[in-house]
């Protein structure tokens, strides 16, 4: 896999390439984990924000196991950007941040959002089922 070129900040690469929903997730993180690795785990690859609230809810929707093929760096580089995001109490801040639904507008807490990581849109309860198709992978 070719990487981008490099020097920036924590995020700079990684949220594009697990935001990109040209590729199925698996591959994505697996992609971010590998060039993470081989750009000596630099903070450039790891994500924040929306990619961070993706690859986490993705990761628990699994109860934290990676499916076969993801990467042996995979556990590491969830781990970092757990890390990176202010471990547990940062994620428990993040959760209570307030977002907007795309489908009604309607502003929830995002513990009480969902992501699609086919097209990572945020989407309430509500919205769901007519916002996104069944092939579709939508978790929070």
């Amino acid at each position: 896999m070719e990487q981008p070129p490099a020097p920036g900040r924590i995020g700079q690469y990684g949220n594009g390439v697990v935001l990109d929903h040209g590729l199925p997730v698996e591959e994505r993180v697996a992609r971010v984990a590998e060039w993470w690795d081989a750009d000596s785990r630099d903070g450039r690859w790891l994500v924040t924000g929306k990619a961070y609230f993706l690859l986490r809810c993705w990761l628990l929707a699994r109860a934290g196991a990676l499916p076969s093929g993801v990467g042996g760096y995979a556990a590491d580089y969830a781990a970092a950007c757990l890390s990176v995001n202010g471990g547990e109490p940062g994620w428990d801040r993040a959760l209570r941040a307030r977002l907007s639904c795309p489908g009604c507008g309607d502003g929830y807490r995002a513990e009480n959002m969902r992501i699609c990581v086919t097209c990572a849109d945020y989407t309430c309860c509500s919205c769901e089922p007519d916002t996104h198709a069944r092939e579709c992978e939508v978790v929070g």
